[in-house]
């Protein structure tokens, strides 16, 4: 379950032919899966986790080793939380929930003022103060080609769904943190080294088994700011207070 944002097309080959056997699935609406009907969002999550579980189910009799990472780490913890019988083995990378966190409504003012500058400005820009607030540099660069349709066509496309239908929505919901820690025998957390003190990797760490929930937190690398400035016809120097939206 694939990360939304960045070109999912061109690296994701070299993992499923590293996973053998596999079964890749990105959520409908990214990339190459297409919609064939209206969305039911108000109950996304619960659908794509569905969805996930009838394929595991169609591929054999056995419990899969599932690996999510960003919004579709989320959809592979709810795997776990709702359908426990068809996952083996879950393996979060840095799913994207923060309401968990210290400072998560900070983060998620943040994420509803980047949708407001997507709004108002256009991709490039919210998409510049996503990636430059919100990840390491090594992230970054990876999402270079979603702000240009005519360099990642998917990219591109994947960008807007996602700041559309996950990038306020997503952050908001709560993990079910005592189904989980009673399944934390199969949970294999994963983050980057350079993402720590970011936000995927520190909600990431809220699936760690026997995790200190009172421990001291890691000094926080990124960090949003409180206002956003949004670049409008309206004229240079607006501002946008990130709590807003």
């Amino acid at each position: 379950m694939p990360a939304a944002t960045a070109g999912c097309s061109r690296w994701w080959p070299t993992i499923w032919r590293s996973s053998t056997p596999s079964s890749p699935t990105t959520d409908e609406g990214f990339s190459r899966s297409r919609l064939d009907g209206p969305r039911d969002y108000d109950h996304r999550l619960a659908t794509d986790a569905n969805h996930n579980r009838r394929l595991i189910e169609h591929l054999g009799d056995e419990p899969a080793v599932v690996f999510g990472t960003s919004p579709g780490g989320i959809v592979a913890l709810d795997v776990l939380t709702h359908h426990p019988s068809v996952v083996r083995t879950l393996i979060p990378y840095e799913p994207a929930t923060v309401s968990g966190l210290p400072d998560g409504q900070t983060w998620i003012g943040f994420f509803h003022g980047v949708y407001d500058l997507y709004r108002t400005s256009g991709l490039p820009a919210a998409l510049q103060e996503f990636r430059e607030r919100a990840f390491a540099e090594v992230d970054r660069r990876t999402m270079d080609s979603a702000a240009d349709a005519k360099k990642d066509e998917h990219a591109h496309a994947n960008a807007v769904y996602r700041f559309e239908h996950e990038l306020r929505q997503y952050p908001v919901l709560k993990l079910d943190i005592d189904t989980l820690t009673a399944h934390g025998d199969r949970i294999v957390p994963t983050a980057g080294r350079e993402q720590r003190g970011c936000p995927c990797h520190e909600a990431g760490d809220q699936t760690r088994p026997g995790r200190d929930r009172n421990a001291r937190r890691t000094r926080r690398s990124c960090r949003p700011p409180r206002r956003i400035r949004r670049r409008t016809p309206a004229g240079p120097g607006t501002e946008l207070t990130a709590a807003e939206g």
